[in-house]
């Protein structure tokens, strides 16, 4: 059965009865997809160095670190392992790490069990709570459970009283009254809460208790309820290799619900403990590593096979490991040696090869100050005693009270910068240490000087009644009633305004520095001024040819909103903004129109005097073809073209939008295509056909005919109503 996360308080309790009924066969399991994860919690706290019990002679940190490869080498294909230390490397009560991530392989393990060693103390609750946010971290679909092997009770939190708490060492070494610390008191109610968390998350918490100090007096109690909490009922118990064997082989093998292939059968392969393993079909039901077979005399395992070994080191000679542990050399069954690890007994470390008393350098819990770092006397897990520093943080500083040091809060009576006068002889200034810490550093004003302002001056440095500006706020010159005048501070300016010649002035108004503006053909810029508001400076002179627009020196190509008509019929808008030079921008009319005076104009036809142009308009024929153009638009100022049109109109002026009268002779002309526009005016020339629109050349700006001025412009309009009315009757 595969349990999906959803379900898993059901898998924990289908694993928990499992594991209660161990005396039957182990079931064969069902293929599954993805593996389910086991997280193995080891404990490494500095009482794994000890043995189990009297009767063994490896500790119970090498008993774990042979044992818990080699059950998890057995399940393989069963699970995806991975591994928890307890507790943190920088600290004794440093929550636990994950040294060995989920997916990660029995070897993999056995590796990370060489690597490191026992040491601090036993923070449970924290750990099993950094183990429940690792695994939310994975957003797992299938069960994971987390296996708790430790040796000790759990202990390291502060909160607690130490006075009055059940300690896990002996002697009052918990009642800081006589040197002891509250972090060594039991922290069982929290470490049952983070069990009970981890299970409410979906993750059962197994425990095993591993050596005989886990089973005395009352700790046995303590662990099963830890378990208890954990959703697993009770905690096992191993007192040495052989039960530590046996108890992981029951969880582990309880809770395995599915399997898969993990290697090709045939294949070879080094188990954690050097011996030769095959891919087997197990009884599991899928492919995994058998039982292994040890090799020969003078000979180990590598790349999955028996080869002969070099020896490391000389055996029975012994070395100082990296965590003050005592090497030995030792040769294994095979004749191959290796070192293996031992720590030292309490109150002794490694030193010169061998265990040697540890010289105690000072009482625990003892404190002193070294300048501005707090020195603290601690006992390490071999028992021994030593100095460790922390520095007091920015704005603290090292001080003793009654035989204790301390990091406390330093003096800030003043603002570094700060300046006063202490007396009319003496000034004063505020200055600050590399911590924060401040204080007033006085000065002895010289001879012939008084202290005024904060500052020694001349005795009879200004005027009385004299005003000066120093920082952003005025001084005024005073009696100092010693036979001196010196500065006095008055009012400082308030927001906004700005000191100038002794007095505060309102720049409310100013511009804002880096803005530009043109003023006149020059560029201007809003710049700062010493002593004054901000004020606009000439900083650019247009050129030649150039005009001032939007703050910038432009190239005079045209003026903000012109419009004209393009090369290609497109109509050209002048578009300038602030901080750039106007440019021409396109915009082309519909297919078959054109501009026609900045604006684009419809093609159009003329059927017997009649056009197809809409009310208002007239259908005016120039180079470019035919377009409805408005009457009365404006004209260039050429004034000596042609008229052109549709009737016949006097050679020279036409009307335009009003003015004085233009040049023109009288006269009947036959209008020709071509001609500009003439000049502003009313037309002078009287003829016998109406004046039309005009297309001058000049600009493309269009221009209209105005209205005869003669009784022969009247008589026209009647003939050509007749015309009209001869026009329909043929075309009946």
């Amino acid at each position: 059965m595969i349990c999906r996360l959803a379900t898993r308080a059901c898998c924990s309790a289908l694993a928990l009865v499992a594991a209660l009924t161990l005396g039957a066969p182990r079931a064969h399991a069902t293929a599954c997809s993805e593996l389910p994860v086991l997280l193995v919690v080891q404990d490494r706290s500095g009482s794994m160095a000890d043995v189990p019990d009297p009767s063994s002679s490896d500790s119970k940190w090498d008993i774990a670190a042979s044992v818990v490869p080699q059950v998890l080498n057995q399940y393989n294909n069963q699970f995806q392992f991975g591994l928890m230390y307890l507790p943190g490397s920088s600290d004794a009560c440093d929550p636990g790490y994950i040294d060995q991530p989920v997916p990660s392989t029995a070897n993999d393990i056995a590796n990370s069990y060489s690597n490191t060693g026992p040491q601090g103390a036993t923070p449970t609750a924290q750990s099993l709570a950094v183990a429940t946010q690792y695994l939310n971290s994975l957003n797992l679909n299938v069960p994971a459970y987390i296996l708790l092997i430790t040796d000790g009770m759990p202990n390291c939190n502060g909160s607690l009283n130490g006075s009055s708490c059940t300690c896990t060492v002996s002697g009052g070494a918990c009642d800081p009254n006589q040197g002891g610390t509250n972090l060594d008191c039991l922290d069982d109610t929290d470490t049952e809460d983070a069990s009970a968390a981890a299970y409410a998350a979906g993750y059962p918490v197994y425990v095993v208790g591993f050596g005989d100090a886990s089973t005395a007096g009352n700790n046995k109690t303590v662990l099963d309820g830890i378990a208890s909490n954990g959703g697993t009922g009770h905690a096992y118990s191993a007192n040495n290799q052989s039960q530590l064997d046996t108890q992981l082989n029951t969880i582990v093998g309880s809770v395995g619900s599915c399997c898969m292939n993990i290697c090709v059968q045939g294949q070879t392969n080094c188990d954690p403990n050097g011996n030769v393993t095959q891919c087997v079909l197990l009884p599991s039901g899928c492919l995994g590593w058998g039982t292994p077979s040890s090799c020969g005399s003078g000979t180990t395992c590598s790349n999955g096979s028996c080869q002969s070994c070099t020896g490391t080191c000389a055996p029975g000679s012994t070395q100082c490991g990296f965590f003050g542990d005592l090497e030995t050399c030792v040769a294994d069954a095979n004749g191959c040696t290796d070192w293996t690890s031992d720590f030292c007994p309490s109150g002794s470390t490694c030193s010169g090869d061998s265990c040697q008393s540890c010289a105690s350098t000072c009482t625990a819990g003892e404190t002193q100050c070294q300048g501005d770092t707090l020195y603290t006397c601690t006992t390490d897990y071999e028992g021994c005693t030593s100095w460790q520093a922390s520095s007091c943080g920015y704005g603290s500083v090292c001080s003793v009270s009654g035989g204790n040091a301390a990091c406390v809060a330093c003096n800030t009576a003043c603002s570094a910068g700060s300046q006063t006068c202490a007396d009319a002889q003496t000034s004063e200034l505020c200055v600050a240490d590399n911590l924060g810490c401040t204080t007033w550093q006085t000065a002895s004003c010289g001879a012939g000087q008084t202290c005024s302002g904060g500052s020694c001056n001349e005795c009879n440095a200004c005027n009385v009644g004299d005003w000066r500006c120093a920082g952003n706020g005025p001084q005024t010159c005073v009696d100092l009633g010693n036979g001196c005048t010196g500065w006095q501070d008055a009012q400082p300016c308030a927001a906004g305004q700005i000191c100038q010649a002794g007095a505060c002035v309102d720049c409310s108004g100013q511009c804002n520095v880096g803005d530009v503006q043109c003023d006149g053909n020059g560029v201007q810029t809003c710049e700062p001024q010493a002593g004054a508001c901000n004020a606009w400076v000439t900083t650019q002179t247009c050129g030649n040819n150039e005009l001032c627009s939007g703050g910038a020196c432009c190239q005079n190509t045209c003026e903000d909103g012109d419009v004209e008509c393009g090369p290609n019929g497109e109509v050209l808008t002048c578009v300038g903004s602030a901080g750039s030079c106007p440019t021409w921008q396109a915009s082309s009319c519909g297919a078959g129109s054109t501009c026609i005076a900045g604006a684009c104009a419809m093609p159009c036809t003329t059927t017997n005097e009649l056009s197809s142009c809409p009310a208002g308009y007239q259908c005016q024929t120039s180079a470019q073809g035919s377009f409805c153009v408005v009457p009365g638009g404006s004209g260039n100022s050429n004034g000596n073209g042609s008229g052109s049109g549709n009737g016949s109109s006097g050679a020279g002026g036409t009307t335009s939008s009003g003015g004085t009268t233009g040049s023109g002779s009288s006269g009947t002309t036959t209008s020709t295509s071509g001609g500009a526009a003439g000049s502003t005016g009313s037309t002078a020339s009287t003829g016998h056909g109406s004046a039309t629109a005009g297309v001058g050349s000049g600009g493309n700006h269009v221009t209209a005919g105005g209205s005869c001025s003669s009784a022969g412009g009247d008589a026209m309009a009647s003939i050509f109503a007749l015309g009209l009315v001869l026009a329909r009757r043929r075309r009946r």
